[in-house]
């Protein structure tokens, strides 16, 4: 059993923390010095835990904050080897005028955010362990609140829309970084390559905003500011970038979907407003990976100090159409509804329904209206009302008043419950690993060929046959060493029932 003392050595006003484990509820300390020894453990049980604006606390062990709210207005660092745990039931708070310095921080609150709203923020002089949901830091104080990562500092934790930075980021020193950071439940971090300086600093806040409208220190970002050959700006996020720092890095923008928005990824490019010309302009070459969303583009020797901020533009317009949602459902008996929503319009004339049973080749149904110009919702729908028994794909065709189109992802949807043909196979999609590999079995000898397509329904990879045995099970790894981040469809078509499988996953 741990025994608790509840001792520790007071001298000439200094505390020194030395029995192996410590138990207090200490709520200010308001003039003393506290010094907690290597290989101690002192732990903060329920209290509001203040250290005061005389207090100066040495951490060389183990300092637990069980429950306890933390404010620091004096000194506070932890050396190398020493721990400060945070945890907590509930939402947790970190706060105070000063910074403190943590060398191992390891926040633990299990389904709860924390809150770090001191005005100079927390620094990591080791690893950050983020065990917590969404850590938040006062965006107001722009890069001054943010969590400090010291030369060398690291943090662990699986990040995404649950776990990551919501504010800003600091990077101190020489080390690549990837950038934690998010913003209303989107995870969007930001990374760059080493840089020479060992004193490079960069502070970082994604934000899933308008750049023209959003509450920054340093003023809006004009939309219609534009350096040829930028024709528009993507006005839903943008990363915040704060340095002085000259040194030239290779930048990594992780971004949100903008399927919808733009009509393909060859005229996409990473954006900075420019601080001296105060305009968007160009920054590198390199085309992203794709449009939806996890999406990456990347472009090396960028001196970040020329920008405020950095986002992602084109030198096309965007799409003259909005699409907000597409969908489709089963309706009534063996009937197929197909809606969509549009933001804006421009010069709109109308909507083709096009249906397809092998995801190549696509026919007219019907059409839609348009609604020309508009800049508020609508809401359209469509019904198919002889859809085929299996498998039916639909893609939306919109063409404008001069008679340019333009189409929509495809969607699929399957009017049989039994994925066995007369020849009783059975096919499965295994996504778990890191590829993607069909498992197919057949009672009886068949052949198969194997097609992948993009989300628009280019074939990107030649199609394959494969032959299969009779009360045999085959595993077919599918290769995407070359695609680029992205929705997929594998298309199966079984040759001796001319029966067509599809099956969708994202790489």
């Amino acid at each position: 059993m741990k025994t608790i003392f509840k001792i520790a050595l007071l001298i000439s006003n200094i505390i020194f923390v030395q029995n192996t484990f410590c138990q207090s509820s200490l709520t200010e300390n308001t003039a003393d010095e506290i010094r907690i020894a290597g290989g101690v453990e002192w732990s903060d049980w329920g209290s509001s835990y203040t250290n005061g604006n005389n207090g100066h606390v040495l951490n060389y062990g183990k300092f637990i904050f069980y429950g306890s709210k933390f404010t620091n207005n004096g000194f506070y660092k932890s050396f190398s080897g020493s721990s400060d745990s945070f945890i907590t039931t509930g939402i947790d708070t970190i706060s105070g005028t000063h910074r403190a310095t943590f060398y191992n921080a390891i926040l633990s609150n299990g389904n709860y955010n924390v809150v770090i709203n001191s005005d100079s923020g927390i620094a990591i002089s080791n690893n950050l362990g983020m065990n917590s949901l969404v850590v938040s830091t006062l965006r107001s104080n722009t890069s001054v609140g943010s969590v400090y990562f010291n030369d060398n500092a690291t943090y662990s934790g699986t990040m995404g829309s649950s776990r990551h930075i919501d504010g800003y980021v600091t990077k101190i020193g020489n080390d690549a970084f990837v950038f934690p950071t998010g913003n209303l439940g989107k995870y969007h971090p930001l990374t760059i390559s080493a840089p020479h300086s060992s004193s490079y600093e960069l502070s970082v806040s994604y934000f899933y905003d308008n750049p023209a409208t959003a509450d920054l220190t340093g003023g809006s970002h004009s939309l219609s500011s534009l350096a040829s050959p930028l024709t528009s700006i993507d006005n839903t996020q943008f990363w915040d970038v704060v340095t002085s720092s000259t040194d030239s890095v290779s930048v990594t923008l992780h971004f949100e979907s903008l399927v919808g928005k733009y009509l393909n990824a060859s005229n996409v490019r990473m954006v900075g407003w420019n601080i001296a010309d105060a305009r968007w302009e160009i920054i590198g070459t390199n085309i992203p990976t794709g449009l939806t969303s996890g999406s990456t583009i990347t472009n090396d020797s960028i001196n970040l100090s020329r920008y405020s901020a950095i986002g992602i533009g084109s030198t096309l317009e965007v799409l003259p159409v909005e699409l907000l949602q597409l969908s489709v459902k089963k309706f009534e008996i063996q009937k197929s509804l197909i809606q969509w929503s549009t933001l804006t319009e421009k010069n709109n004339e109308k909507f083709v329904i096009e249906h397809s049973i092998d995801m190549i080749n696509f026919f007219s149904i019907g059409e839609q209206l348009g609604s020309e110009n508009s800049n508020a919702l609508i809401n359209y729908s469509f019904i198919d009302d002889k859809p085929i028994d299996g498998i039916n794909y639909y893609r939306l065709k919109q063409i404008n008043k001069d008679g340019s189109s333009a189409f929509s992802s495809i969607l699929s949807i399957n009017f049989s419950d039994d994925y066995s043909d007369a020849n009783h196979m059975e096919i499965d999609l295994l996504n778990t690993n890191a590829k993607p590999t069909l498992i197919i079995q057949s009672s009886v000898n068949s052949s198969v060929q194997i097609s992948l397509y993009s989300v628009d329904g280019k074939l990107v990879q030649t199609s394959k046959n494969y032959y299969i045995e009779a009360s045999s099970s085959q595993s077919i790894l599918i290769d995407e060493t070359n695609l680029w981040s992205g929705i997929y469809y594998l298309s199966v078509l079984e040759l001796n029932s001319k029966k067509y499988y599809t099956f969708k996953f994202v790489k």
